[in-house]
C-alpha cells in the first residue's frame, strides 16, 4: 500500500507531496493543474516508462520521485550523471529499460492500479469473458486454465503420435505382404548357404594346394639350377673339415705358447729367489732361537714374580714375629700378680 508520493522537478511539479489512504485514491484538480503528472510520474517510478528526458523540469535539478510502502522508501532519480533506482540505502544501477528485479517484486504494480482520466470504468465496458480472466487472474485460476491448455496440447501431440505410429504400423504390414513368398524360400536359402560355405572351403584349400605346388616347382627349379654345387658337396665338406682342424691346431699352439711363456716366467722367479731358499737353514735357526728366548722371557717373568711373593711372605713372618714377640712380653708381664690376665683369677702352682 502506497502512503505517500512525492515529486522533485518533474515537469511542472518543482516539489509535490500527495499522501495516500488505504483503497481508491482519486486525483481531482483544475485542468492544466498537474494532474496527468501526477500519474505519469509514478508509471515512472513503476515501470520505467516513459523514456528520456522530456519530462524533467525546465529549470533544471535532478528529477526525483520516491514512494513510501510498507515503511520503506523507493526511490526513482535522474540527473546529469545518476540515474538509478534506490530502496532505503541499497541502490541500482546500469539496468537498461527495464526496473531492477527486487524494485519490481517488491511494489508489485500492475496496469489494473492505475486509472487515467480518460479511461472506461473498470471491468464494465469489458466482455463477460474479459472479466471472468481477470477474476480467474486475480484468484490465480488462470494458471489452471494454462496448466488444462498445456495438458490437453499434450493430449493432442499423444494421440497425434499414436495416429503417426498405427500408420506406420499399417505400411510396415502391407510392406511385409509384399515378402510372404520368402518363407517358402528359406530352407533352399539355407541348403544353397550350407552348399557355399563347403564350396569356399574348398576353394580355400584349392589355393592352398597351388600355393604349396608353386613352392615346391620352384624349389625344384633352384634345385636343379644348383646342382653343380651339390657334386661339389663331399669336397667342400672335406674342405670344411681341414678348415676347422687347421683351426683347432691354431688354437692348441696359441695355448702351447702361452704355456711355455708361463713355466719360462716360473724358472726365473725361482732363479731369482733361490738365495732365499739358500738362507732357509738360518732362517730355521733363528725362529727357534726366538722361541726359545720367549720361552725364557716367560720363565724369567715368573721366577720375578716368585721372588716378589717369598720377599712379601718374608716382610709378613717378620712383622707377626715382632707382633708376637710383644704379646709374649706382655702376656709374661700380666703374671706379675699372680693374676691371669685374661679371667682374672689366682694362678696356682703346682
Amino acid at each position: 500500500m502506497i502512503k505517500q508520493l512525492t515529486l522533485h522537478n518533474f515537469q511542472s511539479h518543482k516539489k509535490s507531496t500527495l499522501e495516500f489512504s488505504d483503497g481508491v485514491n482519486v486525483i481531482i484538480g483544475a485542468s492544466d493543474s498537474g494532474k496527468t503528472a501526477i500519474i505519469r510520474a509514478l508509471k515512472w517510478l513503476v515501470w520505467n516508462r516513459p523514456g528520456g528526458d522530456a519530462f524533467r523540469s525546465t529549470w533544471g535539478g535532478e528529477t526525483d520521485i520516491s514512494i513510501e510502502v510498507d515503511n520503506l522508501i523507493i526511490r526513482r532519480i535522474k540527473g546529469k550523471d545518476k540515474n538509478l533506482y534506490q530502496k532505503d540505502d541499497t541502490r541500482y544501477a546500469a539496468f537498461g529499460v527495464d526496473i531492477p528485479e527486487g524494485i519490481k517484486q517488491f511494489l508489485n504494480i500492475n496496469e489494473i492500479n492505475l486509472q487515467n482520466q480518460l479511461d472506461a470504468p473498470f471491468l464494465l465496458n469489458s466482455s463477460p469473458g474479459d472479466v471472468a480472466k481477470h477474476f480467474n487472474k486475480i484468484a490465480h485460476l488462470d494458471q489452471i486454465d494454462s496448466g488444462l491448455r498445456k495438458v490437453q496440447q499434450w493430449i493432442r501431440e499423444i494421440e497425434q503420435d499414436i495416429q503417426a505410429g498405427e500408420q506406420q504400423v499399417k505400411q510396415s504390414e502391407e510392406q511385409l505382404l509384399q515378402f510372404e513368398h520368402l518363407e517358402k524360400f528359406e530352407a533352399n536359402v539355407e541348403v544353397l548357404e550350407d552348399m557355399q560355405s563347403r564350396f569356399l572351403q574348398k576353394v580355400s584349400g584349392s589355393q592352398v594346394l597351388k600355393t604349396l605346388i608353386t613352392a615346391i616347382k620352384t624349389t625344384q627349379d633352384s634345385i636343379n639350377a644348383h646342382s653343380e654345387i651339390l657334386e661339389l658337396e663331399p669336397l667342400l665338406n672335406k674342405i670344411l673339415d681341414w678348415c676347422a682342424e687347421k683351426k683347432h691346431a691354431k688354437e692348441s699352439s696359441e695355448q702351447l705358447g702361452l704355456l711355455i711363456e708361463e713355466l719360462n716366467q716360473v724358472e726365473k722367479d725361482i732363479d731369482d729367489h733361490t738365495h732365499i731358499v739358500t738362507a732357509e737353514k738360518s732362517v730355521n735357526s733363528l725362529l727357534v732361537m726366538f722361541s726359545k728366548q720367549a720361552e725364557l722371557n716367560s720363565l724369567r717373568d715368573s721366577i720375578g714374580k716368585l721372588i716378589t711373593n717369598i720377599t712379601n711372605t718374608e716382610e709378613r713372618l717378620q712383622t707377626e714375629d715382632k707382633g708376637l714377640k710383644t704379646l709374649e712380653k706382655e702376656f709374661a708381664e700380666g703374671f706379675v700378680d699372680g693374676i691371669c690376665p685374661l679371667c682374672n683369677q689366682p694362678i696356682r702352682k703346682k
